[in-house]
């Protein structure tokens, strides 16, 4: 499977794949609390080639404006801590030094990914998943209003080429074929985002 891509193509990642980029490095010291070098989620490597393969053409990348990236890049830093067990909270340093590293993260977040503005007029979008609706994993089939805003925004955005969306949301790639004929949008589910690869 490959997923091709070239430079007038817009990319762009749901924040929860953004999330999913943090890596929480571990110093020499604190590694042998751990047996480990680094905190990440399971699929931050694949993400990051993605971004490496993107980065070393000096293409753009994007996210999608919102107001909680900061809380949940924090709520997710501090599930990868407590995964690890109460140990972490017991050494301040640790703690200070993971602090930091997320202040990092999310600066390096702001600078590297463009945004692209989200629309709130969803009433049609709505009705058209209403109508071809399909059984997920999930609890619910249906998109969230927020998906739906990002759909939304996403289908207005210009860009030359293609769209393509690399998602962790099952209301994503579980509806991939209907956001491709509906929006002509892309999506690709984040564990494979190191399959792209980029043409001229």
């Amino acid at each position: 499977m490959n997923f091709e891509i070239s430079n007038k193509d817009s990319i762009a990642f749901d924040e929860v794949s953004i999330i999913h980029m943090c890596e929480l490095f571990i110093d020499n010291y604190h590694q042998s609390f751990f047996g480990k070098k680094s905190l990440k989620h399971r699929h931050q490597t694949k993400l990051k080639e993605c971004c490496d393969k993107l980065n070393s053409r000096q293409w753009k990348k994007y996210r999608f404006e919102s107001s909680t990236i900061k809380d949940n890049i924090l709520s997710f830093v501090n599930t990868l801590i407590e995964k690890e067990g109460n140990q972490v909270r017991f050494i301040s340093s640790l703690q200070t030094m993971f602090f930091d590293q997320t202040e990092k993260f999310l600066s390096s977040i702001n600078r590297n990914f463009q945004l692209i503005p989200i629309d709130r007029d969803i009433i049609q979008l709505r009705e058209v998943f209403e109508k071809n609706e399909i059984n997920l994993k999930r609890e619910k089939n249906q998109p969230e209003d927020s998906d739906l805003h990002i759909l939304k925004g996403y289908s207005l955005f210009i860009t030359e080429g293609g769209k393509i969306l690399i998602s962790f949301d099952e209301h994503f790639w579980g509806y991939h074929e209907l956001i491709k004929g509906e929006l002509d949008i892309n999506v690709i589910p984040e564990w494979n985002a190191h399959l792209i690869t980029c043409k001229g």
